[in-house]
């Protein structure tokens, strides 16, 4: 029984995902009349290219004269229309990207001799049946970003998408990239239309490793998704390479090391005893002040707000703020409580068992106002001393 349920359940999930993955792919579709206006059932329609396995796809016009071809791989069309009777049509150099809907009309005449009208050099094709919008990068586009081939690289090509990882990744990962201020668990990855989202994490990106430099093309649809949207953010669509008859191949890696990235950490800072983080520190804050964004000869009068104003600078806490505002500002009541020098020596100058936690010795200083800082001096001086 728990057998027959769990095979319920997968064949109702595939069928959720099966017309996803037939709705990624592009379309060529329109109708065909002769030259009074009359419908032309009955018409065989070819799309001839190099990236389908079987190099020709065909369908016949229906009674009202229409029809439709769907499944297309990205690449170049030869679109052919023939009839008994009529003179062949053809239609070249037809691009299909992404889910784009090519409609490709025809007019054939009544010819007795066989002919064939060839149509090149005519006017872009516009999607006029669908209202989704998408952005498409190509393999030779992908081949020639200088940037590892993830897809946490692909999604900040895309104007107003902002992810949780834009530095370079080699492993697996787990990328969000909302859209238009959307929710940050509303994108989706998808390989040939197949959703590739975890669902624990509400079908988000995994860290499932797609071959994004192997791909034909990488569609993003921003917006006008359809019905089998699940939400309303970006859906990256990963099309790789399928069909063709042609043996190729590319070599690509990508890595870092010391010699990839600059350092102002240098030798002089090392022997001064400061640390790569500490250094960096050091350099925010110089910039801060040199920018004119810190100014610390207008710190507030009010110690607390003078603390809070300095904490807020990357590296700074509230330990440095204190230390700063007593000796380089002179500020007799600041009281660094939380020192380790401060707790155990004053704790042991007051008769304590132990020494005091910082909420206690807050409380046991406040008598100390507005001399607080004198409290600290003394304890430093006194610390590790047998002399007071």
């Amino acid at each position: 029984m728990r057998r027959l349920i769990g095979l319920c359940v997968s064949v109702a999930a595939l069928s959720l995902v099966l017309p996803s993955a037939a709705l990624a792919q592009a379309v060529i579709t329109g109708s065909v009349k002769d030259t009074s206006g009359a419908v032309l059932p009955g018409v065989s329609v070819e799309a001839a290219s190099p990236v389908l396995i079987e190099k020709v796809r065909s369908s016949i016009t229906d009674a009202a004269g229409q029809y439709r071809i769907e499944d297309l791989r990205p690449g170049t069309y030869t679109i052919t229309f023939t009839l008994p009777g009529f003179t062949t049509f053809r239609r070249e150099d037809v691009e299909l990207t992404g889910s784009f809907i090519a409609t490709i009309n025809a007019d054939l005449k009544v010819g007795t001799l066989e002919e064939t009208v060839v149509v090149t050099g005519a006017s872009p094709i516009v999607d006029v049946q669908s209202a989704r919008r998408q952005t498409t990068l190509s393999t030779d586009v992908i081949r020639s970003i200088p940037t590892v081939r993830n897809y946490n690289s692909m999604v900040v090509l895309v104007p107003g998408v902002i992810t949780n990882a834009n530095d370079v990744a080699t492993g697996p990962l787990i990328n969000q990239f909302p859209i238009h201020g959307g929710r940050a668990n509303e994108s989706r990855l998808t390989v040939d239309g197949l959703n590739v989202g975890n669902p624990p994490g509400g079908n988000q990106p995994p860290t499932y490793v797609a071959d994004v430099g192997n791909s034909q093309e990488v569609t993003f649809t921003t917006s006008g998704g359809l019905g089998e949207s699940e939400t309303a953010g970006l859906v990256m669509n990963i099309v790789p390479k399928t069909g063709g008859n042609r043996y190729e191949g590319a070599f690509y890696f990508s890595g870092t090391g010391e010699h990839f990235q600059s350092s102002n950490y240098t030798e002089e800072l090392r022997a001064a005893g400061m640390s790569r983080q500490k250094a960096g520190y050091i350099r925010s804050l110089a910039e801060l002040v040199l920018s004119g964004e810190l100014d610390l000869a207008d710190l507030p009068a009010d110690d607390e707000e003078a603390i809070a104003h300095l904490v807020k600078i990357k590296g700074i806490g509230r330990w440095s703020a204190e230390i700063y505002l007593l000796f380089a500002e002179g500020r007799a009541d600041v009281f660094p409580a939380g020192d380790l020098a401060v707790l155990i020596e004053l704790g042991k100058l007051m008769g304590l068992d132990g020494k005091p936690s910082e909420k206690q010795l807050r409380e046991m200083a406040e008598r100390w106002r507005p001399h607080r800082g004198a409290a600290a001096v003394l304890a430093w001086h006194s610390y590790n001393s047998d002399v007071l």
